[in-house]
């Protein structure tokens, strides 16, 4: 029987057999991973919190077999205030669609771990607009993933730009009007300033951007999109809103 203490977000939890949950964990040490929270789905039950997304604590496990349990939970944050508006609920919970299209179970990744932490906390105890932490967090995703993005000068030709700008969602690089193909989608002067800005700012700093919601809708769907061409996985719960 082997013993694991994990640091951990609960991503989501689905009923298993009468009174259990199976909890998908994303973890500072071991990524992804799935455990059985036995008994949790009784009226009583002491670790019922440990079963709602969001749940960010110290998590026990045993395995046996296949499977962990968990055998204690030592709760550090509950988020909770996010299940209070729709529109940061669905953006948070997309957060947690982004990690799970990019990161394969049992991938640790810290860096993303802490990005995850710092995006939640961005949304539900600083106020900043979930969909501009959702997109912040979405172009960190694209870095960690190798899909860097060059705002100097064109990624094919290398020449720097004058005039229109645009995104080949086919390669995921930002080109000029002389490089463009059928799969590029021209960005806005706002849409490209607001991109660029978010990329050099940390996530603690997203309250010193100022953008109308018209331009972060723009730039947001132009990324999601982005990502999805990269991943080649669809987001899911971001539609629904």
């Amino acid at each position: 029987m082997n013993e694991l203490k994990l640091k951990a977000i609960v991503l989501s939890s689905i009923d298993y057999s009468e009174k259990d949950k199976i909890i998908k964990l994303f973890s500072l040490e071991e990524g992804i991973i799935s455990a059985v929270l036995k008994g949790v789905r009784s009226q009583n039950a002491k670790l019922k919190f440990a079963s709602q997304p969001f749940c960010f604590a110290d998590f026990n496990l045993i395995k046996k077999g296949d499977y962990y349990t968990v055998t204690s939970v030592n709760l550090e944050d509950s988020f909770f205030d996010l299940t209070k508006d729709i529109n940061n609920y669905y953006m948070s919970f997309s957060l947690f669609e982004v990690v799970q299209a990019s990161l394969m179970e049992n991938e640790a990744n810290p860096l993303v771990f802490i990005n995850v932490l710092k995006a939640l906390k961005a949304t539900c105890y600083d106020k900043i607009d979930a969909k501009l932490v959702l997109l912040k967090f979405i172009l960190g995703m694209l870095k960690v993933l190798g899909y860097r993005l060059n705002f100097n000068t064109c990624q094919v030709c290398k020449m720097p730009f004058i005039s229109k700008i645009f995104l080949n969602l086919e390669t995921g690089a930002i080109v000029c009007p002389s490089c463009t193909t059928p799969n590029c989608k021209q960005m806005t002067n706002a849409v490209y300033n607001l991109i660029k800005t978010l990329y050099s700012t940390e996530m603690e700093r997203l309250n010193t951007i100022t953008v109308t919601g018209s331009v972060l809708n723009e730039a947001l769907n132009l990324t999601v999109q982005n990502f999805e061409q990269r991943v080649e996985k669809k987001l899911k719960t971001i539609k629904q809103l």
